[in-house]
This record gives C-alpha cells, structure tokens and sequence, in this order.
C-alpha cells in the first residue's frame, strides 16, 4: 500500500494484461489468449519478470506439466510413424499439441500474484468474465432455442419449395423473416437432407452449415428440436458450464472471504453474482457440473467454518433450484441410457470401446488421434454389424480413460502423477491459510476461503473429467492453467506475508 502523501501506485503492464486474461477467461479463448502472450512479453522484458518466472517454473505443478509434455510427444511421434490403420489420425494430434502449451501459462499467472490484495484483483476479474458469459447465456440461450423451437423442421422446408402449403403460417412468417435477413437458404437443405444424422458432410453441406447460423442451429447435435426444452438442451455448452462453476466458487470465496472481514454489503453483492451464475450454469442443463460443483461448495464451506448444517442447506437450494428447470430434470432422467451398454453411451466407452483400443494399441494411439470412424468399425466388429456408439465422437468421455487411449499405460502415469503433485500442492497451500488463518486490514493476509479455491478449481475440473473429456479443449487448458497459476502464487504470498 501506498504511504501517505506518496503518488497513486500503477500496476505493471505485465499485471495489467494479466489481469485481463484472467477477465477473458471467463467469456473468451482468443481475447485471453493474447493477453496471456502479451503478458508473456511484459513479463521477460524485465529481469525482475524474468526472475519470477524462473521462480514460478521450478514448483512441482509446472514441473509436472514439463514431464508430462515430453512423454505425449514422445508417444504421439512414435506413433504417427508407425500407424498403420487408416481409421487413426495421430498427425492431427501432432498438430494439435500446441493446446498442451498453453498449460506453460501457469508460470506468467503465478509470476505476477505477489501479494494477497492482486490475488483478490485478479480472482474478481475472473468472476466478471465469468459474469459475462453467464449473461450470455442468460440472453442467448433462451432466445435461440425459441427461435429453433418455431422454425419448420428441414422436411417441411424442403417440401415448402413445391407445395407453398407445407409451412403453417407463423413457420412461413418466420422462414421469411430469416430468408430477407440472409440467414436461411431452403435449397441448401436439399444437400443436407440427403445425408442425415451423418457427422461428416460434403464440402458443399459443409459451407452451408457453417455460412447459414439457422441452418448450424438446426443440424447441431441432430436435426431441430421440435420444442423449446430440447432446444435450450442443446445449446448448453461444455466450455460455458465449466467456466460458471469455477465463476461460483471463486464468486462465493470472495464472499465468505469478505463477510469475515465484516463488510456485509461487499459481501452480499458477491452473494448475488454467485446467484447470478448458478442461475446461468442451471440453464446450460449440464449434469456433471451441478453434482461436483454441489460437493464443492460443502467443502467450501466447512473449509471456512459454516455448520454442515448450513452448508446442507445452501446444497437444498441449489438442488431444489436445479430440479425446478423441466430440462435439467430431463437429463437427469436420461442417466439410465448413459449407463446401458446398448444405447451409445458412455458405458458403451468406458467398457467397450476404451478396453478394445487399449488392447489393440496398449502404448497409445497418439494424442487427439481417435476418430469417430474408428469407433464405428470397431461396434461392427464387436456386434456383427450394428452401431450402438454415441454418433459424431472422437472420444471417449472420459479424461484418465482418453489418457490412456491416446498415450498409453506410460502417458497415464505421467498425467496422474502430474495432477497428484498439482492437486497435493494447492491443498497445502489451503491447509496452512486455514492453520493461520485471515489477519485485520483485509488485504494483509490471504483468506483461508480464497486460498483454498485452487485446490477446489483443480478438484471440480477433474470430477468432471471422469465423466467428460476435458483436458485438451481450448477454453477449459486456460482454466487448468489459471488453477495451477493460483496455488503456485498463492504458495509464495503465504497466509502472513502479504
């Protein structure tokens, strides 16, 4: 803090565009990703940057990620060159690997928290971004499915070019609506109707798709949705519910963080951004995340000191707040198919597909080499000519699992051993905030609520993962490398050296 009568103190510029980072996070890839480079630069242009990254590179997490990205190259290399099955892709992998470098980022997020009060900055930049993409969701979501909803199934608008009767007048209202507007082509539904539920389409179908926004939102997990419901269903993302859930539990440490300090307004305002995103994460009508983000926040919350008493009670609301919304009640029932071996689930991956590939490639198949096509000739084999696999995946919903499909018994171990290390880290660093506890003056000392959120970012992403593949997805390696960036800084701020 700056003394009396001294001049404003100005973050650095490296901060600065970390801080940004940690913002864009939360709502975009590219805008975050060039933040990171740009705090990259800041950062080695100073000997003091300079040293604080060495400094970040020598913990545990980051060494681990350095093991672990010399073992999947080694892996995927060997077997780019020796693959000979025409249905694996390990060259796409090879050219995907630089998703494994952003994890190096965690060293200039680490290199730039030096102290309780930017560690506080930078997790409510996060909780912002986190709060525009919750209101995207909010807006959006509703709205597309609604349009969906409305619009003529693809039969029925294909019909409509000879018999103009098809359409009933609301769906001629708003296909016109559409077309004047650029958004639809009926015609180019002629190339698409021709290859249904097909994940691999022709160059032209794949233009039409991509050029016309009606036409990707019908063809998008199958055909349009005929109601609203399915529709809303569908445009829950993967990326959006990862980053609300994460937005949650650093929204609510910052809460219960200033509730201790005694600022009770502060506090409820942060109570309602994290209402504000628990709203938007119950309308991406995704399972995984409000079941572990539910055994988060309990151990958020005895972390802190709340009763169980307490801390089962804001776990009823929020599963009575999750079973109020009709969609995510419906995905909720349709666990069932998931576990049955003959419906193309993920017990059909975990226990069928998995296994085989282990057994036919038992060193890994290479990274990102797995292909839809693969899996499909491998049901035919097994089942004599049927196709139960889940249509259009190119993985196996699973992240140990995908490990160990792409890299082998070897590349498992390192992956394991790397988040074992990353994981035991972050605990320590929330066990010994808890020991000492928070000091006067709130930026004096870091809260034990915020510092046991690495340990818990770290812990909901790979629950996740045991359900959904989540490793290599773009927005979701910002997320792991923000986590790891976290508990290496928190790790040197210490709960009583601010």
């Amino acid at each position: 803090r700056a003394a009396p009568g001294a001049p404003p103190f100005r973050e650095s510029p490296a901060y600065s565009c970390v801080a940004a980072a940690a913002f864009f996070a939360g709502c975009s890839l590219p805008l975050a990703r060039l933040a990171l480079v740009a705090a990259l630069v800041c950062t080695v242009s100073s000997r003091s940057g300079r040293r604080a990254l060495v400094s970040a590179a020598r913990t545990r997490p980051f060494a681990g990620w350095a093991v672990f990205i010399c073992v999947a190259f080694a892996i995927s290399l060997a077997a780019a060159l020796t693959n000979a099955d025409p249905l694996l892709v390990p060259r796409r992998g090879l050219g995907k690997f630089d998703k494994l470098l952003w994890f190096g980022t965690m060293a200039v997020v680490a290199s730039q928290i030096r102290s309780a009060e930017r560690a506080g900055k930078i997790l409510r930049a996060f909780v912002l971004g986190a709060a525009v993409s919750a209101a995207c969701v909010l807006a959006v979501n509703p709205l597309g499915a609604l349009l969906e909803s409305r619009m003529p199934d693809d039969y029925t608008l294909y019909r409509s070019q000879s018999d103009p009767g098809a359409m009933s007048p609301v769906e001629a209202r708003i296909a016109r609506a559409a077309e004047s507007a650029g958004l639809l082509d009926p015609a180019l539904y002629d190339d698409l109707r021709r290859r249904p539920h097909r994940p691999i389409l022709s160059p032209k179908a794949k233009a039409a798709v991509q050029a016309q926004p009606l036409l990707r939102w019908a063809y998008r997990g199958g055909w349009k949705a005929g109601a609203f419901g399915p529709a809303l269903a569908k445009r829950g993302t993967m990326a959006a519910s990862q980053r609300l859930m994460l937005g949650i539990l650093a929204a609510l440490a910052l809460a219960l963080a200033a509730f201790k300090e005694g600022e009770k307004a502060r506090a409820a305002r942060w109570v309602a951004a994290t209402a504000f995103l628990a709203a938007a994460l119950l309308l991406t009508c995704k399972r995984g995340p409000l079941v572990v983000l539910a055994a988060s926040l309990v151990a958020l919350l005895a972390h802190c000191g709340v009763s169980l008493r307490r801390s089962f009670a804001v776990l009823a609301v929020l599963a009575v707040a999750a079973l109020a919304v009709p969609q995510v009640r419906a995905r909720f029932s349709q666990l069932p198919s998931e576990l049955s071996l003959e419906r193309g689930g993920r017990a059909r991956m975990w226990c069928v597909m998995a296994p085989q590939l282990r057994r036919e490639r038992p060193f890994g198949i290479g990274f990102r080499a797995l292909t839809y096509e693969k899996m499909v000739d491998m049901d035919c084999k097994l089942t004599g000519g049927k196709v139960w696999v889940e249509v259009g995946r190119n993985h196996v919903h699973c992240t140990p699992l995908q490990v160990l499909v792409d890299l082998g018994w070897i590349g498992l171990a390192a992956w394991a051993a790397w988040m074992a290390l990353a994981l035991r880290f972050a605990a320590s660093v929330a066990k010994r905030a808890k020991r000492r506890g928070c000091g006067p003056g709130g930026g004096e000392r870091l809260a034990p609520a915020l510092a046991f959120l690495p340990a818990a970012f770290l812990s909901v992403l790979l629950a996740y993962g045991l359900v959904e593949y989540n490793f290599a997805d773009s927005e979701i390696v910002l997320l792991y490398a923000f986590a790891f960036g976290l508990a290496i800084a928190f790790s040197k701020i210490g709960p009583d050296r601010a």
